[in-house]
């Protein structure tokens, strides 16, 4: 019998990592920051992709419906991917409690508030969707263990975030005019507004004015080497234009606003002043062209859009929103401490407007759906969050990388646009993903962290 031969040093050289690691199952492979940028991304857009009309009634009974199991399915094969990786983490030492920062301890404890309101709430509906919440939290913890380990991680992971972000705008908006089934335009109150599939136009609105910001971000707080080719350089532009003027035909005014403050923050935050000073002479050019146009013609069409067959006291009353902060103190005094449930508060204010799904203000739906304690819980993250992000403002380093002026851009627009949705405290989506990005983009903020976008990390 001839003895097996002895590897040397040349044959061991040989094997690159990558064939040992495509000899290992899948289930063994270390996380790669695209496909947990991947995932992430299937968590945070496939509950707000919405392809049928659906009887608010049928909604806050938590009976399902063929989409709504697809979701679950979704969501429970990423659960049980991302639950093994962080159990093999823990057991492997790799992945350790007791590294966890502020900012990840923060959104834990946002987990358990979420979890405890949606038990107490004797609801399936929120029971699922609190577990949903705490799914996208573990998913969260899984990105910040990895970019502990590996310094390259989470620049490649932020790279596919926002790539991913604007190719799911590219196909919502191309598919939506393709197919025939799926009108753009919807009929609100007289108002025609645009949408996609059969998602509401706001939340359509949200989603373009989050991948406008994604797609400024890139120029102006932390590059992407593909977008500095010519003809991506064209595509990002004819995709920005085209986003604007798709949010423009939404007619939601609050997610323009939300946009429009975002992309002042970037430019305020971002770290080259030669892209911002180019940034700043663009936007004064569209703005002046904007208002040579409508106050030579098209003031009335200007009007018209921001009215939308409202009078100006609607208009100042947020479309009777405001109304709900009165019924919304009423709800709250009975109960104060722990609310009602998680995501009760929208049969709440149903049984006085049939038009109010939820609290249309994310301080108020926490407020009325998790009580006070959610909303310290809520405000104690938001806090945590600023302020490393005002100390990575503040480090000439980590203001270098990017991630202080993403990350305080992205807050903007959350909490822009929670002055007319439930935002991050309603159902997981893509706000409460945007939340979990932010914690993430402070995390990278820490005086002690090395990070950057390394050349390696662009071209992945």
């Amino acid at each position: 019998m001839m003895e097996a031969e002895t590897p040397t040093v040349g044959t061991v050289a040989s094997t690159s990592p990558v064939q040992v690691l495509q000899k290992e199952p899948f289930w063994k492979r270390p996380l790669t920051p695209r496909t947990v940028a991947f995932l992430f991304l299937v968590l945070a857009f496939t509950p707000e992709i919405k392809f049928r009309e659906r009887d608010p009634a049928a909604a806050f009974s938590g009976v399902p419906d063929l989409q709504i199991l697809i979701e679950l399915a979704l969501y429970a094969i990423v659960a049980i991917w991302v639950g093994w990786h962080i159990a093999r983490g823990i057991a492997g030492r790799t992945h350790r409690l007791s590294s966890l920062n502020l900012p990840m301890g923060a959104i834990l404890l946002t987990v358990a508030v979420v979890l405890v309101s949606g038990a107490s709430a004797v609801s399936v509906r929120s029971t699922m969707r609190a577990l949903q919440y705490a799914e996208l939290a573990g998913m969260t913890l899984a990105v910040f263990w990895e970019a502990r380990r590996d310094r390259e991680f989470f620049p490649v992971f932020w790279m596919w975030i926002r790539r991913g972000t604007i190719a799911v705008a590219i196909f919502s908006s191309l598919v939506t005019a393709a197919v025939p089934g799926w009108a753009p335009w919807v009929d609100d109150d007289g108002v025609s507004r645009y949408r996609w599939f059969q998602i509401h136009p706001i939340v359509t609105a949200g989603m373009l004015g989050l991948a406008i910001f994604m797609l400024v971000s890139i120029y102006l707080a932390s590059p992407d080497r593909m977008f500095f080719r010519k003809p991506w350089k064209l595509a990002a532009a004819v995709s920005g234009a085209a986003f604007t003027g798709l949010l423009l035909m939404t007619r939601s005014r609050g997610s323009l606003v939300a946009t429009i403050v975002a992309v002042l923050v970037l430019l305020m935050f971002s770290p080259s002043g030669q892209r911002r000073r180019l940034a700043v002479a663009t936007a004064l050019a569209i703005v002046v062209t904007g208002l040579l146009f409508f106050l030579t013609v098209g003031s009335e069409l200007l009007e018209s859009w921001v009215l939308r067959e409202q009078t100006w006291e609607e208009v100042s009353s947020l479309s009777q929103r405001t109304e709900l902060f009165t019924i919304g103190g009423q709800l709250f005094s009975e109960k104060p401490v722990f609310g009602h449930g998680y995501l009760l508060a929208g049969a709440k204010f149903r049984t006085y407007f049939n038009w109010a799904g939820h609290a249309h203000n994310v301080l108020l739906e926490i407020a009325v759906s998790m009580g006070a304690v959610g909303v310290v819980a809520f405000a104690f993250l938001l806090v945590v969050i600023i302020g490393r992000l005002w100390q990575g403002v503040k480090n000439p380093y980590t203001r270098r990388t990017g991630a202080p002026a993403n990350g305080l851009a992205l807050l903007a627009l959350l909490i822009g646009q929670g002055v007319i949705s439930d935002g991050f405290g309603g159902p997981v989506g893509y706000e409460t993903a945007g939340l979990m990005l932010a914690a993430l983009l402070a995390c990278q903020c820490a005086r002690r962290v090395r990070w950057l976008f390394a050349p390696t990390a662009l071209i992945r």
